[in-house]
């Protein structure tokens, strides 16, 4: 990406790639097909008050996002890995694609390669992650927030100043919805305010223009009113939320770009000019010769 206007996306893979339940304080269940068959022989065998409610909440959470679950082994949903697709074709090709997700870390390096060779595969052409954000320790939404706004400061503080660049951030937060959780000294009640955080971490000569893609829903099941969390994966209406503010991006680089490219009529004039000086010079000199 040349000056000027940038662009940087922050992929997170659980919670975006594929659907999650929230079972506990930080227990979750991803929904498959084994996960949900394992939900209904745990209910049918066991009286529990907490097996009957984990089936409760998978079979809610089925009855809306069926369609994305992932199928048989697979750790990502293929309609969820289509749709960040369409947002990486949406950038066109004209951003630094960041890896966010706890997938970062060494341990996951194989899941990382076959994720992306599938992104590959889906692209057709060539696909691998341009970046990580740096290892920390992360256990709930503001260390996640914390490490993508560490990695914006580096990034504006390393070109030149008066950029702007816009931050892409597809993330469910650790399952975790906008309640008021403290980030940077600040309480984060909506994502206004976590876009806030990650715009303030920027180099203040920089233009920083965020949005978060926040996958995330939560609602009470109709009979016993249990509260249900989720990760919703890429839903429709994120891929268009993050296509639109791509698109606005690209507008704004070419507008840039288009400032620094002198039109051909502008070119012609400043060389009609030159020549002209040239022949008065030229013909000074003989002048000169002759006196």
């Amino acid at each position: 990406m040349a000056d000027g206007d940038e662009t940087l996306i922050f992929v997170d893979v659980d919670g975006v790639l594929n659907v999650g339940i929230k079972t506990g304080t930080s227990g979750a269940l991803f929904l498959n097909d084994p996960n949900i068959g394992m939900a209904r022989q745990l209910s049918e065998s066991s009286d529990s008050e907490a097996a009957h409610e984990r089936l409760e909440k998978m079979s809610s959470v089925a009855a809306r996002y069926a369609g994305l679950a992932c199928t048989g082994s697979r750790e990502v949903s293929e309609v969820l890995v289509r749709r960040l697709v369409r947002i990486l074709r949406a950038s066109r090709g004209r951003c630094r694609v960041v890896l966010s997700s706890s997938w970062r870390h060494p341990k996951h390096t194989a899941r990382v390669k076959a994720l992306e060779g599938e992104l590959s595969d889906c692209l057709a052409r060539p696909f691998v992650f341009d970046d990580r954000t740096a290892l920390m320790r992360e256990a709930e939404p503001a260390d996640r927030l914390r490490a993508i706004g560490y990695y914006v400061r580096r990034w504006s503080a390393m070109g030149a100043p008066g950029r702007t660049i816009h931050v892409l951030i597809l993330d469910d937060l650790f399952m975790t919805g906008m309640d008021g959780w403290m980030c940077g000294g600040a309480s984060v009640n909506s994502v206004k305010d976590a876009e806030e955080y990650v715009r303030q971490c920027g180099r203040q000569s920089c233009d920083i223009r965020a949005k978060l893609v926040h996958c995330y829903e939560e609602w009470l099941t109709p009979e016993a009113r249990i509260r249900v969390e989720v990760a919703t994966g890429l839903t429709a209406a994120a891929v268009e939320e993050a296509v639109a503010f791509l698109a606005e991006a690209g507008k704004q680089q070419w507008h840039y770009k288009k400032r620094l490219k002198p039109s051909t009529t502008s070119i012609v004039a400043t060389q009609q000019v030159a020549f002209c000086w040239a022949g008065i010079v030229s013909l000074l000199q003989l002048a000169c010769l002759h006196v």
